[in-house]
């Protein structure tokens, strides 16, 4: 759509028009500023808005139309757009000193734009969508004589905005706004690609998730320093500047140090070339933003022969002497560090203060009943409202529960940990019902594990609890190092992906309070948790942290939520349950005051389970409860039988008593201890 130039100049009829363009502008999501364009004495345009443009800027419709509205602090002057916010990039086509930029802009094949306004010199402004992954910044004839863009720190005069006093100098508006999403991508590749030939100095945004090794990462950061050092002033600084900052930003993060530390270097870097006591504002924006850019896409590191194995075309380009000895040892001397570097990387961020790190892998491992995944359903709640977990603060953000085992159950767990918090869980909790294999080499395997890992980096979870280890790995020997060492690799590239701690759930070996399988796994975690089940409840040791002390055994009980057919761990032992003297069998002598702990009778574990539960829930009510809905609440799958075997030695001790009442057959109410007869 192209559109004839117009001729207001001010006045009544320009303000009621820029009021109509501006908040339509906003209404379809793009940033407006107002602003005054007025013309020096050499006839060059002069804008002046209210103060700082890009932090000026927004999308909302109702500022907008304040700003504009007649009586309003702005009615009767211009905007401006801001392309970096709105997300386009504008690529304005000029017709003046002989140049013709639509018929270069036609003779590169550039895409045609569904929105187009005419300029006051008789050109025109196209307007693009803007390429997430290739930004385009502001350039002035490097694409083509007469063919400019503005993207990044960009802005441009609007449309239906004029030079004050100058009747035709104005920007013809439009007729129907098109949300920026709408637009056609702008063809980033080739104007990057013009750019480049014409001498710019081109900024491109670094690979997402773009594996390489530590020290090939740190010689292209000071190679990016170098090229800094070596730019005139004025012949592309601010470009060069920008590009330090992504890849200072990219290396910060794969570091796990923070912004500060990669601003720091780049200032260090400018000042030393420019040799100067200070940096101007357009230096420290530029570095601001290539941090913030390349912070956003980290490095993930991964040693050079591993690179080998995970992708081919890396190891073909290797055999082809794609990466030269030379240059190997340029980036392993690059990748030592001083002790104040060292020093001055950022200490580990806790997404559960004192257990389970950021950027790290975790495992909670125990034999089955121990209630683990009543447990990691626990920090996840924890997690996604930022509260506690067995005293614990987290930090808020999103959980992906990869829930391979027990999903018949899960809705019900999930009921019981709602009820008893008196929340929803919310749109912070992510549930995979399903097992994605992280360790086989089958290809459908491999594509679905990539896809998973390529999904945490645009998701960027805090927490991924994989439940469990066994179901995610089928196929995979557990007792085998070498087996074990792809899981874990796996494992590390969805924790670089995403920044989450990891949390491989896992069961103990028979008899022991080990985690079960390949003994390499104990010592690649970061954090290493054993939940043992007690007679009392549970307790969870910390039997490995990588980067700090030990925690304290943490001690844990089993309540079970009423209406749910669950329950959820709470801070702190449970009650020990004393039973009354009584002959179990006929090998057992009467004990007075007999305790769980000592207890070798029939059913003995369901039996002492249901006394827990049942101490646990005394207030019952009218109505009291069954044993079907006592075996249920405890989670574990048990025949018929040996639950009427548990509920009859509870009963025969006097330790629960039936209920009366046609309605509550079957139901019985607990008995404390004091009041049980004999």
């Amino acid at each position: 759509m192209q559109n004839s130039s117009y001729s207001i100049a001010g006045g009544p009829e320009a303000a009621q028009l820029i009021h109509a363009q501006a908040t339509g502008a906003a209404a379809a999501g793009y940033y407006v500023c107002p602003v005054r364009i007025t013309l020096d004495d050499r006839g060059k345009k002069q804008m002046a808005p209210p103060g700082s443009w890009n932090q000026l800027s927004t999308n909302d419709p109702q500022s907008v139309d304040g700003w504009f509205r007649p009586g309003g602090p702005y009615a009767g002057w211009s905007y401006l757009i801001d392309t970096e916010k709105s997300g386009i990039v504008v690529v304005d086509l000029d017709t003046t000193g002989g140049k013709n930029g639509p018929a270069e802009w036609a003779a590169l094949h550039g895409a045609q734009t569904l929105m187009s306004v005419r300029t006051r010199s008789g050109g025109y402004h196209g307007y693009y969508a803007a390429d997430p992954d290739r930004p385009v910044f502001n350039s002035t004839e490097l694409v083509a004589p007469g063919v400019d863009t503005r993207g990044i720190g960009g802005l441009v005069f609007a449309p239906g905005s004029f030079i004050e006093g100058q009747p035709g100098q104005g920007y013809s508006p439009v007729e129907k706004w098109i949300p920026p999403h709408q637009l056609p991508r702008v063809p980033a590749a080739m104007l990057l690609e013009r750019m480049a030939a014409n001498g710019g100095a081109v900024r491109t945004a670094t690979s997402l998730d773009l594996h390489i090794d530590p020290g090939m990462a740190r010689h292209r950061l000071y190679s990016a320093a170098e090229t800094m050092l070596a730019t005139p002033i004025g012949g592309g600084l601010n470009t060069a500047i920008w590009r330090l900052g992504a890849e200072a930003g990219q290396f910060a993060a794969a570091m796990d140090a923070d912004e500060e530390f990669a601003l720091d270097f780049v200032h260090r870097k400018i000042l030393e070339h420019a040799q100067i006591d200070e940096l101007d504002g357009d230096d420290r924006r530029a570095a601001g933003r290539g941090v913030e850019a390349g912070y956003a896409k980290p490095w993930v590191f991964q040693r050079l022969e591993d690179l080998i194995d995970l992708d081919p075309a890396v190891a073909a380009s290797l055999a082809a002497g794609g990466v030269a000895a030379e240059q190997a040892a340029t980036g392993l001397a690059a990748l030592f560090m001083s002790a104040e570097e060292i020093k001055a990387l950022a200490p580990p961020r806790y997404v559960l203060d004192g257990l389970l790190v950021a950027k790290s892998v975790a495992r909670l491992s125990g034999a089955s009943g121990s209630y683990k995944s009543f447990g990691v359903l626990g920090m996840a709640g924890a997690v996604c409202h930022g509260g506690t977990w067995a005293g614990k603060q987290a930090e808020t953000g999103v959980v992906w529960l990869l829930a391979a085992e027990g999903v018949s159950g899960l809705g019900k767990r999930i009921s019981a940990w709602e009820q008893h918090h008196g929340r929803p869980f919310g749109p912070n909790l992510r549930i995979l019902p399903k097992a994605v294999q992280l360790g086989v080499t089958d290809p459908a395997a491999a594509v679905e594990r990539e896809a998973l890992i390529e999904l945490a980096g645009q998701d960027r979870p805090a927490l991924i609890i994989v439940d469990t280890q066994a179901r995610h790995t089928v196929g995979v020997d557990e007792n085998s190092n070498t087996d074990m060492g792809h899981v874990m690799a796996t494992l590390d590239r969805l924790k670089e992906a995403s920044g989450a701690c990891v949390l491989v759930v896992h069961h103990t070996g028979h008899g022991s309070g080990r985690a079960r399988g390949a003994s390499s796994m104990f010592g690649a975690m970061d954090t290493e948790l054993v939940f043992e089940r007690k007679d009392s409840g549970v307790t969870a040791r910390v039997t490995k942290q990588k980067d700090d002390e030990e925690a304290t055994p943490i001690e844990l009980s089993f309540v079970a939520v009423q209406g749910t057919e669950s329950g959820v761990l709470v801070d702190g032992a449970g009650p020990t349950v004393r039973i009354p003297a009584e002959r179990w069998d006929a090998k057992t002598p009467p004990v007075i005051g007999l305790t769980i702990e000592s207890y070798n009778g029939p059913a003995r574990d369901l039996t002492l389970d249901m006394a827990r539960w049942m101490a646990h829930n005394a207030a019952f009510g009218t109505a009291g409860r069954s044993r079907a809905e006592a075996a249920v609440a405890l989670g574990r799958k048990v025949s018929d039988g040996s639950v009427r075997r548990a509920w009859d030695v509870l009963v025969s001790l006097k330790a629960v008593e039936p209920v009366s009442g046609s309605n509550t057959r079957g139901h019985s109410f607990w008995v404390p201890e004091d009041q049980r007869g004999g």
